[in-house]
């Protein structure tokens, strides 16, 4: 986020952790920076269905916690169809409170099926 200084979240006074950003909120604008051109990221970006939406996708992989988020986002660079999750071990962390947030926005009954595995794809 150091990096990104005009990607700051609403409400933050300076871009990354230092500057007092919110960790979901950081993610939220990491998630946003390096997915959206493929994926649905937010319930704002577009409807709930469809083959992308990172909702969904974590969901159906059974990766509704932020812990096994966090290791799926520490292995897709090894897939030959996604570029590598670029940030810090901190910032991929906020990437996975986000996105746990977006799924169990998304999917409220993933709060009560949430497996503390990665879970298979």
């Amino acid at each position: 986020m150091k990096s990104l200084p005009f990607a700051v979240a609403k409400g933050a006074p300076a871009a990354g952790p230092a500057g007092g950003l919110d960790p979901v909120e950081t993610g939220r604008s990491l998630v946003a920076l390096q997915c959206s051109s493929c994926h649905t990221v937010s319930k704002a970006t577009a409807f709930l269905g469809g083959n992308r939406n990172l909702a969904a996708i974590l969901k159906r992989r059974g990766m509704t916690d932020a812990a096994a988020i966090e290791v799926y986002l520490n292995a897709i660079g090894g897939f030959p169809y996604m570029h590598p999750v670029v940030g810090t071990p901190e910032e991929r962390r906020y990437m996975a409170q986000y996105l746990e947030r977006f799924v169990k926005e998304a999917y409220p009954e993933a709060a009560q099926t949430a497996r503390p595995q990665a879970g298979g794809r």
